[in-house]
C-alpha cells in the first residue's frame, strides 16, 4: 500500500470512529429512527476499510434500535448479518439484544429468550472453552472476560465492555466495590449515566449493613444519586427503583423508631399506610410497574414481595421482628431489580 492510500484509509478509520461516537448519542437520547439513519450512513465506511469488528458492532446497534421500535424482523436480519463479520462482536450483539427485549414493555419476552439462546450458541461456537453449564449470568461473565482479551488483540478495546464485565460480576456477587470499578470504566468511556447507575447499586448494597440510622443515610445517598442523574433505563424502570428505595427508607424509619426510647406508634401506622399504596392496582406502584416487565413480574421473589405489601395491613407495626422480616424481603429482591441492562440471572 502506497503512502497516499495508507493516509486515506487512516483518515477514513479516524472519521469512522468519530462518527461512531456521535451515533451513540442518538441511542442514548432514545432517538431510534435518527440513530438508524445516521448509523446506516457510516456503515459503508466500516465495510470499505474492512473493519469487520466495527461493521458487526454497527449492525448490532442498528438491530437494537429496531428492537426498541418493535421491528423484530429487521433486527433479526441485522443480527444475523453481524455474525458474518465478527462472531465475538455478534455474540455481544445478541446478548444486548436480549437485554433490550427484557426492558421492553410489550411483546418482547419471546424474542429475549431467542436472542439469549443465539448468544449462547454463537459464543460457544466461537470459543470452544466456553462453559457448557451454569447460569446465564455466569456464562455472560465468562464471555465478557474473554471478549475483552479478544478486543485487545484486535486493537479495538472498548472501556465500556470492561465496565459491563465488572457490572456483571457486581450483579452476581452483589459486590459494591465491583459496581464502583464498573462506574470508573463507564466514566472513562464518557457514559456518565451508566456510571451513575452503578454508583446507585453500590450504595444500595452498602445499605444492607450498619445501624438503622446508618442504613437510612446510605439509602438516602443512593436515592439522591437516582434523583440527580440521568439513568439510561426506561422511565418505568426508574420509577420502580425510586419506589423501591423509598419503601426501603420507610421501613428503615420504622425500625429506627422502634429502636428509640419513646416509640411513636401513630407515626409508624402512617408510614405503613404509605407503603401499602405500592400494592395498589391504580397509578404507578410497584405492582403496576412491575407487571410491565415480564421477566421481573414472573420472579418468585417479586411475587412474594408484592404479596407482603398487599397484606401489610395485617402487620403489627410494633413488632420489630415482623418489620425486620419485611426489610429482609426487600433486600432479597435487590439482586433482581431491573437496571438499564443485565436483568438475566
Amino acid at each position: 500500500m502506497n503512502r497516499e492510500a495508507f493516509s486515506s484509509e487512516y483518515e477514513l478509520e479516524k472519521r469512522l470512529l468519530e462518527k461512531y461516537k456521535f451515533s451513540k448519542e442518538y441511542a442514548q437520547k432514545y432517538q431510534w429512527k435518527e440513530h438508524l439513519s445516521y448509523t446506516g450512513e457510516i456503515l459503508p465506511i466500516a465495510v470499505f476499510v474492512n473493519n469487520n469488528v466495527m461493521t458487526s458492532r454497527l449492525l448490532g446497534r442498528m438491530a437494537w434500535s429496531h428492537i426498541r421500535l418493535t421491528e423484530f424482523n429487521r433486527a433479526d436480519i441485522l443480527l444475523s448479518e453481524s455474525e458474518e463479520y465478527d462472531p465475538w462482536q455478534a455474540a455481544a450483539n445478541y446478548f444486548w439484544a436480549a437485554e433490550y427485549c427484557h426492558r421492553q414493555i410489550v411483546g418482547a419476552a419471546r424474542h429475549a429468550g431467542e436472542y439469549l439462546d443465539k448468544f449462547k450458541k454463537v459464543y460457544r461456537q466461537t470459543d470452544k472453552t466456553a462453559p457448557q453449564e451454569g447460569s446465564d449470568l455466569d456464562l455472560a461473565i465468562c464471555f465478557y472476560e474473554r471478549f475483552i482479551l479478544v478486543e485487545a488483540e484486535t486493537g479495538y478495546t472498548l472501556l465500556s465492555d470492561e465496565g459491563r464485565y465488572h457490572e456483571l460480576l457486581a450483579r452476581r456477587d452483589q459486590n459494591s466495590e465491583e459496581y464502583l470499578r464498573a462506574s470508573d470504566f463507564y466514566i472513562k468511556s464518557n457514559l456518565p449515566h451508566y456510571a451513575a447507575c452503578c454508583v446507585f447499586y453500590s450504595d444500595l448494597i452498602s445499605a444492607t449493613n450498619g445501624t438503622p440510622q446508618e442504613k437510612i443515610k446510605k439509602l438516602e445517598k443512593a436515592k439522591k444519586v437516582l434523583d440527580d442523574n440521568d439513568f439510561p433505563g426506561d422511565e418505568h424502570v426508574r420509577k420502580i427503583l425510586s419506589l423501591y428505595i423509598t419503601t426501603r427508607i420507610e421501613i428503615g424509619n420504622i425500625i429506627f423508631e422502634l429502636c428509640s426510647e419513646k416509640v411513636d406508634y401513630r407515626k409508624i401506622e402512617k408510614i405503613l399506610s404509605e407503603i401499602k399504596k405500592n400494592s395498589s392496582t391504580e397509578g404507578d406502584t410497584l405492582l403496576t410497574l412491575g407487571k410491565k416487565i415480564v421477566i421481573l413480574s414472573n420472579k418468585t421473589e417479586w411475587k412474594e414481595l408484592i404479596n407482603r405489601l398487599e397484606n401489610i395491613g395485617n402487620v403489627d407495626g410494633g413488632d420489630l421482628d415482623e418489620i425486620s422480616n419485611l426489610e429482609r424481603k426487600l433486600i432479597e429482591i435487590q439482586k433482581i431489580l431491573p437496571s438499564y441492562s443485565f436483568m438475566i440471572s
